[in-house]
């Protein structure tokens, strides 16, 4: 099991690190495969996700994409998951979510959340809210990939999102982990609302 971080939405200008809104790191612009089709969500950093390696994780939410589809579980999901290296925000504001703020994704322990605040995004650890099945019973783990991190839209401070991208929901990230305990691989694995 991977180590537990738990992150929180702090608004504002976030150029580097975790973070969440705005424009995608800049080392993406020229990935017109992902932008064409996809807008930016959020950038996980390896110094907050350490089993992360070297390299951040940013999530991209394809155009019309509805938790409410077809497109709520792995392989179709309509989210991907991007490894790649350290990169500041960049300025393609139009890859941009446009319901979204800019924020800074923060340690939960390191800021002094409100109690009982719902996480953003809550790395390691086991899931907080596959509860319909077992785990072992979801197509991606039968696939032989292991629970990364949740993303959860109850996460989002009131006000921030005009519209909340997962529909107040959770998707769920799994992928493939070297012997060293750093990810290689990360795909969302199914949407829950």
């Amino acid at each position: 099991m991977l180590a537990d971080r738990r992150l929180v939405v702090a608004p504002g200008p976030s150029p580097v690190g975790s973070r969440a809104g705005g424009a995608p790191p800049a080392c993406l612009e020229g990935r017109d495969d992902l932008l064409s089709g996809h807008r930016y969500l959020l950038t996980l950093s390896p110094v907050d996700v350490p089993w992360l390696g070297d390299r951040e994780c940013s999530i991209f939410v394809r155009c019309g994409f509805s938790v409410y589809g077809d497109e709520s579980d792995w392989p179709e999901i309509g989210l991907r998951a991007v490894l790649h290296e350290p990169s500041p925000r960049g300025d393609a504001v139009d890859a941009a979510l446009p319901s979204l703020g800019e924020a800074a994704l923060v340690v939960a322990a390191e800021v002094d959340a409100p109690r009982g605040a719902t996480a953003l995004v809550r790395a390691g650890g086991a899931p907080d809210l596959v509860l319909q099945q077992p785990l072992d019973a979801l197509p991606v783990v039968r696939h032989g990939l292991t629970y990364l991190f949740e993303v959860d839209d109850d996460g989002w401070p009131e006000g921030f999102a005009e519209e909340r991208p997962l529909s107040h929901g959770a998707v769920y990230f799994f992928g493939e982990v070297g012997d060293d305990g750093v990810v290689r691989q990360v795909v969302p694995g199914v949407v829950q609302f």
